[in-house]
C-alpha cells in the first residue's frame, strides 16, 4: 500500500536491505513523483487557461516549461500577426532581389520577360520548403524570431513544407496578384489576430512559434528595409 517495491521488500525480508534505508530511499522518490505530478498539474491548468485546440498546441513551448529548460515568457509571443507580416514581406523583398542581381543583363533572362511578381512566387514556393525543413525558418522570419514546426514539436518535412508552402502561395499572398494578395493578406491577419489557425497551418499539421522580439532584430529589419528601397530606387533609375 506504500507503494514499496516488492523486491525491496524481499531484500528487507531477507535481511539484504534495513527499513531504514528502504524507507528514506523511498521517501525521496515519493518526494519526486509530487514534484512531477505538481508540475504536470500546473501545466494542465495553463493549456487549459491558454484556450487551444489540440491541433493548435506548441508542444515544444510547453514541454520547455515543464523541464525548465526556457521560461515561458522567452518562448512565445501571442501577439505575432504584425511580426508574421513583416517576416512575409521580408522574405518577398529578398525573392525580388535574388532575380535583380542574380540574372539582370543576362539575354535569356531578359528575353523571358517574366513580371516580378511571378519570379517573386517561384523562387518562394522553391526556397521556403528547403529551408523550413533544414532550419524550421526562412531569413525573413529568423529575423522576426519566428520558427514553423510540425504540431509535435519537430521541424516539418519536405512534403508537410511544399505543402504548407503552396498553400500560403495561394490563400496567404494570393500568388502575388495586385488586390486580391491584399484581400489574402488582410483575410491572414484578421485570423491571427482573432487568436484562429490560419487554413494553412491547419491543413499541413504546423504551428508558428513567435519568441519575444529584440530591439536589435527590428533595427536591422528597417536598415534592410531601407537599402531594399535604395536598391529598387536605383535600379529603376
Amino acid at each position: 500500500m506504500l507503494h514499496v517495491p516488492l523486491n525491496q521488500i524481499h531484500d528487507m525480508a531477507d535481511g539484504e536491505q534495513s527499513l531504514n534505508e528502504v524507507l528514506t530511499r523511498h521517501l525521496a522518490y515519493i518526494d519526486g513523483e509530487i514534484k512531477q505530478f505538481e508540475e504536470a498539474k500546473t501545466l494542465c491548468e495553463k493549456i487549459l487557461q491558454d484556450g487551444k485546440e489540440y491541433e493548435e498546441m506548441n508542444t515544444e513551448l510547453y514541454l520547455n516549461e515543464l523541464s525548465g529548460a526556457a521560461p515561458a515568457a522567452d518562448v512565445w509571443d501571442e501577439t505575432g500577426s504584425g511580426r508574421r507580416f513583416m517576416a512575409r514581406m521580408m522574405d518577398v523583398y529578398l525573392a525580388l532581389l535574388i532575380p535583380l542581381f542574380l540574372f539582370k543583363g543576362m539575354t535569356w533572362y531578359d528575353a523571358l520577360s517574366i513580371p516580378y511578381g511571378i519570379q517573386m512566387v517561384g523562387i518562394l514556393a522553391l526556397a521556403e520548403p528547403i529551408l523550413l525543413t533544414l532550419f524550421g525558418t526562412t531569413p525573413g522570419k529568423w529575423l522576426m524570431r519566428i520558427r514553423i514546426l510540425h504540431q509535435d514539436g519537430r521541424k516539418l518535412n519536405l512534403l508537410e513544407a511544399v505543402k504548407r508552402t503552396w498553400l500560403v502561395m495561394i490563400l496567404g499572398i494570393g500568388l502575388g496578384i495586385p488586390f486580391v494578395s491584399d484581400i489574402c493578406a488582410f483575410w491572414g491577419w484578421q485570423t491571427v489576430d482573432g487568436g484562429k489557425q490560419v487554413i494553412w497551418d491547419r491543413l499541413s499539421g504546423s504551428v508558428v512559434e513567435v519568441k519575444n522580439e529584440k530591439p536589435w532584430r527590428l533595427v536591422l529589419y528597417g536598415a534592410i528595409t531601407v537599402v531594399y528601397i535604395f536598391v529598387i530606387i536605383m535600379i529603376r533609375a
